[in-house]
């Protein structure tokens, strides 16, 4: 093993000391490598932000009047993001898994029975859009061996339970969907809608709407991203303006956010409110 590998589990290790003492080392451990997996993807994202390969510039038009974004240059993400997002969302997807064999373990222990290999297989955790397919799928064994107080907490942790009206938003739900996605096709990632900042603008000219232009797919150079219009031309100093953009992830909800961040929010909502009380239950 080389020196920077040795760093590296070092690190991971580490990671999992200040995880909560009840959670079994593997959870721990996949999800330090979700993470680090993500710390990853944002350094990938900076390099391909800081390349100038998706790039807008401003032209000025109409005397002033029209402030125009036109693309410089255009670039999807490069693919190898994608590998970063399904490796982080599989381990975390593994983490939920590893902690029902771990329940399971302990529950087959206090009944003195083995569990058998194909009783292993069928273990997992459930994530399901709707209570009959959720119990349907506890008779396939997703939950064989684990204690009653767990199942429960596990089903008040389903979509369809959290977001009655739309489960299909709630995070473990997407994560689930990624992990699914990712072992079929490529996780499709693409440029975030940049973070517009205007510096200082006058009063009278903070209400101006910036009017997106109709996409063309893929942008041109010299294409139109979108205006602003003033009645009369502003001073040059006036409407200092900035546009960052990011990578974000196509594939689910929060499209309007950066790919990283994204991830992140799933990996600490998922150990916060599932893994870490979840893993109260093993004694």
């Amino acid at each position: 093993m080389t020196p920077r590998s040795c760093g590296r589990w070092r690190a991971l290790f580490s990671a999992i000391d200040n995880q909560s003492m009840s959670v079994p080392t593997s959870v721990a451990l996949k999800l330090a490598r979700a993470r680090e997996h993500v710390e990853s993807l944002r350094s990938e994202i900076d390099i391909f932000m800081g390349s100038g390969d998706a790039a807008v510039h401003l032209d000025l038009e109409d005397s002033g009047r029209q402030h125009v974004w036109r693309w410089t240059s255009f670039a999807e993400p490069p693919a190898h993001l994608a590998l970063l997002v399904g490796d982080a969302v599989h381990n975390v997807r593994a983490a939920l898994d590893h902690l029902i064999y771990a329940l399971a373990t302990q529950g087959a222990q206090r009944r003195q029975e083995e569990i058998k290999p194909t009783q292993m297989r069928q273990l997992q955790f459930p994530v399901y859009l709707d209570e009959e397919t959720f119990l349907r799928n506890l008779g396939n064994g997703r939950l064989k061996f684990v204690s009653p107080d767990a199942r429960h907490f596990i089903e008040a942790r389903q979509p369809y339970a959290v977001i009655p009206d739309h489960p299909e938003q709630y995070l473990l739900w997407q994560l689930a969907e990624l992990d699914n996605i990712d072992k079929h096709r490529e996780v499709r990632l693409g440029l975030r809608q940049p973070v517009m900042t205007t510096t200082d603008w006058p009063m009278e000219l903070q209400n101006t709407k910036f009017v997106p232009a109709t996409p063309t797919s893929p942008p041109q150079p010299g294409d139109e991203f979108g205006r602003f219009t003033f009645q009369k031309p502003p001073g040059p100093d006036e409407v200092q303006t900035s546009m960052i953009f990011g990578v974000t992830i196509r594939d689910v909800h929060q499209q309007s956010q950066d790919a990283a961040e994204i991830l992140r929010m799933y990996i600490n909502a998922i150990d916060t409110t599932i893994i870490t009380p979840l893993s109260g239950h093993l004694t």
